[in-house]
């Protein structure tokens, strides 16, 4: 049955594509989590958390801590 047939190798298509793209999706996953880890923060990012503390203080605006800040004041 050609109906039949087509629709069996649209579906497994559809199966395939999605096997993939899960695949995919996992891969990323993987390397963010990794990448959470072990996080350094760059000299830029700390250049830019210098720079938007001294604008906070410049304007008397208090700035959040971070979780990951060590920095007392």
């Amino acid at each position: 049955n050609p109906l039949l047939g087509a629709f069996f190798i649209g579906s497994c298509i559809v199966f395939m594509t999605f096997v993939v793209l899960n695949l995919f999706i996992s891969v990323i996953l993987v390397a963010f989590s990794e990448e959470q880890i072990h996080h350094k923060p760059s000299e830029e990012e700390e250049i830019v958390d210098l720079m938007l503390m001294k604008l906070c203080s410049l304007f008397g605006l208090k700035r959040k801590k971070q979780a990951g800040d060590d920095q007392t004041e």
